[in-house]
């Protein structure tokens, strides 16, 4: 679908276009805003009728029910309904009226027999629902066309009463309206449609007058005058400006002339003059450029006598640096040596101290051995004489078994000397038994100290060697230290040299540098000058130019 350019109408086009739209804008508002208070008050009616005359009917038939009997209250019935149906088709509606029992059975009142029967209108689900609810109103759908129910629980028979009124019928009158507002503003647009018509032809008018003198002016044609002196004011005031526009124009015209003809007299004297200037300038460019060439390769040289003057000093610095870190290593080592030579004194007489002492300890448990000796040979002897008591502990237990009665306080005494020797006995056991073993661990020391004996004595003897070895180290130590501060010396001595020459590197690069920045800034504007020259014969070619174009712009005015 292609889009639609207005831009390209004509304006009167596009004023009867503005002019239709807005009348139809304001004729869709008007029928809009009509037929929605229509139809909002039509439904309220509708539906205030509805809920007022179901009441009415449900007062009626309550009446009915208590006046009549049952065989007189169907054709009541059928009368007051069939008068209510009545006066809603008087007003071009077509109600609906039923009544359902408890059961959602339909009661036919028609013929006033008030016999039960199928309902296919209304589901079964819709009728519990209003039983539920009791009275009220319901906007839905039956047999797919829109319906207003109005519904009321009739107490004294236990019934729903049910009227349905359909939206088409009820709202004929607010389609009636619609279908008149469509037609009326059918009306209206074409009526405003002629009327636009008429009203811009005194404005088009004039503009197309306009428009065929600017397409003369647009050709060159500036002897054309725009004189229109009708039509609004504000188009004869734009008609004057075109004319006041055209004698602008002319004049320009006349001065352009002339400016061609001073841009084609002067342009060729510059383009001599720049010619020359470019050849001269290129002369001295190529010898600034051989002056500079030379004082790059003096600036490259410098720079690399000033950068190994600066290697030369940073390794002369790291040098002092180690030297330094060499002294104080030196003295830490001239200290420790020192330290370990005190320490080396002090483990050596440690070492004898240990010695002594475990000289006595030898000594010690030799004493130990031959005591223990000692003691195990009492034990032994005191191990016989418990034999000898136990033996003898028997025999009088024996002659007091003998004695019987007479010897009953003595075999007593005989059992006490038998447990008094068999404890002994017992006690002695452990106590050798202990005594081995104290032995036997006298022994193992004695055979650790023998060996701890002949490791004291070689740790002296080391001790001894390490003493005079740490005596050497100290002294070469010594040696060195007074080495390293000669060196040291000697380095500030040559860092001192390094400086001065140093020094006078700088100054040397520094006047180069100068001397390179002095002939950059003239080969820099000799680039400048050759670059404005070459400018200034491309602005003279651009002006040849111009004065051709412009001559070829204005040839075709007709002034």
């Amino acid at each position: 679908m292609k889009k639609l350019n207005i831009s390209g109408l004509r304006i009167r086009t596009k004023m009867i276009l503005l002019f239709s739209i807005l009348v139809l804008i304001s004729i869709t508002i008007v029928g809009f805003t009509t037929y929605t208070i229509t139809k909002n008050y039509i439904v309220n009616d509708i539906q205030n009728s509805l809920s007022s005359s179901t009441k009415t009917m449900i007062n009626q038939i309550s009446l009915l029910e208590g006046a009549y009997n049952s065989s007189e209250f169907g054709a009541k019935l059928q009368y007051v309904i069939e008068s209510e149906k009545a006066s809603y088709i008087t007003r071009g509606l077509k109600p609906q009226i039923y009544i359902f029992d408890k059961q959602l059975n339909s009661i036919r009142w028609q013929d006033g027999s008030l016999e039960k029967e199928e309902n296919n209108v209304i589901s079964k689900s819709q009728i519990a629902e209003m039983f539920k609810k009791n009275n009220g109103l319901i906007h839905t759908k039956l047999s797919n066309n829109d319906v207003l129910i109005s519904y009321r629980y009739i107490i004294e028979k236990d019934w729903l009463y049910v009227i349905i009124v359909s939206e088409n019928a009820y709202l004929k009158p607010v389609y009636e309206i619609r279908n008149a507002t469509l037609l009326i503003g059918l009306f209206s647009l074409i009526f405003a449609f002629i009327l636009s018509m008429i009203g811009t032809k005194g404005i088009t008018e004039p503009l197309t007058k306009l428009q065929k003198v600017f397409n003369k002016i647009s050709t060159g044609d500036l002897k054309t005058v725009s004189d229109i002196k009708t039509g609004s004011l504000e188009i004869v005031n734009i008609s004057n400006s075109v004319s006041y526009m055209v004698f602008n124009l002319r004049d320009i015209v006349h001065k352009i002339y002339k400016i061609i003809e001073g841009l084609n007299a002067h342009a060729e004297t510059f383009k001599d003059v720049s010619a020359k200037s470019i050849e001269k300038t290129k002369e001295i460019f190529e010898s600034m450029k051989e002056i500079s060439s030379g004082s790059e390769k003096q600036k490259i040289a410098i720079e690399n006598t000033t950068n190994n003057i600066v290697e030369i000093k940073s390794s002369a610095n790291l040098m002092m640096s180690n030297v330094d870190k060499t002294v104080n290593s030196a003295k830490v080592m001239n200290e420790t040596a020192v330290m370990g030579l005190k320490a080396i004194e002090n483990v050596a007489e440690n070492m004898k101290a240990i010695s002594l002492s475990v000289q006595d300890t030898y000594e010690l448990f030799k004493r130990l051995v031959v005591n223990s000796k000692k003691i195990n040979d009492i034990v032994d002897i005191i191990k016989n004489i418990s034999k000898q008591t136990h033996l003898l502990s028997l025999n009088a237990a024996i002659e007091a078994a003998k004695a019987k009665e007479h010897g009953r306080g003595f075999r007593v005494v005989a059992d006490e000397i038998r447990k008094l020797s068999v404890d002994s006995e017992n006690a002695i056991v452990q106590a050798s038994a202990i005594l081995s073993e104290v032995l036997d661990e006298i022994y193992s020391a004695n055979t650790r100290i023998e060996k701890e004996k002949d490791v004291i004595a070689k740790g002296l003897s080391i001790s001894e060697r390490a003493k005079e070895n740490f005596n050497d180290i100290y002294m070469n130590i010594k040696i060195t230290k007074e080495n390293i501060l000669e060196l040291e010396e000697y380095i500030k001595k040559v860092t001192g040299n390094l400086d001065k020459i140093m020094a006078d590197a700088l100054i040397v690069k520094e006047i180069s540098a100068g001397f390179n920045q002095n002939a950059g800034a003239v080969e820099k504007n000799i680039d400048e000058e050759y670059e404005m020259i070459i400018n200034l014969e491309k602005a003279t070619n651009d002006l040849i130019d111009y004065a051709q174009l412009l001559n070829e712009s204005v040839k075709d005015f007709k002034i």
